[in-house]
């Protein structure tokens, strides 16, 4: 066997993938759900912070339970942050990766 030879059977043996539109239509569900709970989660953390301290200005909440509920609203606050941190990041090389010539 000659080399051409060679090079024509490894050539034929490993083709290129390409990207589909399918490909890109999950990606942007996918960065979308990450996106939507994030924001869920912050409004969540806030919801619950404020009506926690609202209730223990009204004396119908002990302390040591607003400690608790703080650290839950702290917990869900970190993942909000986290995803929309996540969100940025794809959205950055989503965008790097775009031709720029092609509209």
């Amino acid at each position: 066997m000659s080399y051409t030879t060679l090079q024509k059977q490894k050539r034929q043996c490993c083709k290129r993938t390409i990207q589909n539109k399918d490909d890109t239509i999950g990606e942007g569900i996918t960065t979308g759900l990450i996106l939507v709970l994030g924001i869920i989660s912050i409004i969540n953390s806030i919801g619950v912070a404020v009506y926690s301290v609202v209730l223990v200005i009204n004396n119908q909440l002990v302390l040591m339970e607003l400690l608790r509920t703080l650290i839950v609203a702290g917990f869900l606050l970190a993942i909000g942050l986290g995803s929309l941190h996540i969100f940025r990041k794809r959205l950055s090389t989503l965008m790097s990766k775009k031709n720029p010539w092609e509209l």
